[in-house]
Order: C-alpha cells, then structure tokens, then sequence
C-alpha cells in the first residue's frame, strides 16, 4: 500500500504552489458558475480554468480568467458565488 503513494505522485502535481488544485469547471458549484455566466464583469472573457482549496463547506475557489484583450486574471470566490476581495 504505502509503496504505491510514494510512487504515484500525480495527485501533487495537480496542486499549485499556493495549495489549489485544479477542478474541472463542471464540478464548481451552480452558484459560483451563475455568477460566471451572469456577471457583466465576465462579458466576452473565456474561462481558462477552475481551482479549489479549503476543506468542505469553506471551500475558496480561483477562476483562472482569459480576458478580450488576452490578458489574464484570477477571481476568488466562495461555494456561494461571491466574489472574495
């Protein structure tokens, strides 16, 4: 058993330096994908990807944003789709 942990080190590289971990952009929660598809501050930008830390029910989640003029940012939210300052 312990062997294989050592071995299988996929799972840390999925994690950022800053402790998130990518998620796929279906598994965020429907209240943090309506504020992406709602927000007027989203308009003509793509979503490049979607990364979650914390434990469940304190969970931060980074969107990883393509903006029109192709530069790009990170939005902070919480599981209730507010943005976090």
């Amino acid at each position: 058993g312990s062997e294989m942990c050592i071995r299988d080190s996929s799972s840390f590289e999925q994690a950022a330096p800053d402790g998130f971990r990518k998620i796929d952009m279906q598994n965020l929660p429907h209240a943090v994908l309506r504020t992406m598809g709602t927000s007027s501050s989203y308009e003509g930008c793509t979503f490049e990807g979607a990364y979650m830390m914390g434990h469940p029910g304190s969970e931060t989640y980074k969107i990883e944003i393509c903006n029109p003029d192709r530069s790009e940012e990170f939005v902070l939210m919480n599981g209730r789709g507010e943005v976090i300052e």
